[in-house]
């Protein structure tokens, strides 16, 4: 399992090796699709409250790049 940031976790067991938020099933990219569609933080958030703001910011880290 390779840890990004300690928030994000590849494993290739889970997900299909897709990134995910540490310690849960849940894919950056599904994170990902949600801002795309316009939901701010706090209403993803509000649909799944076991992602907490440390998994958003640990999606946020992974967009962000590194120069």
């Amino acid at each position: 399992m390779t840890t990004f940031l300690n928030r994000i976790t590849v494993d290739p067991e889970q997900c299909g090796g897709r990134p995910c938020i540490r310690g849960m099933r849940i894919r950056v990219s599904e994170v990902l699709d949600l801002f795309s569609a316009g939901l701010s933080a706090e209403q993803i958030l509000s649909r799944d409250a076991r992602l907490g703001n440390a998994g958003l910011a640990g999606v946020s880290d992974v967009c962000q790049p590194s120069y």
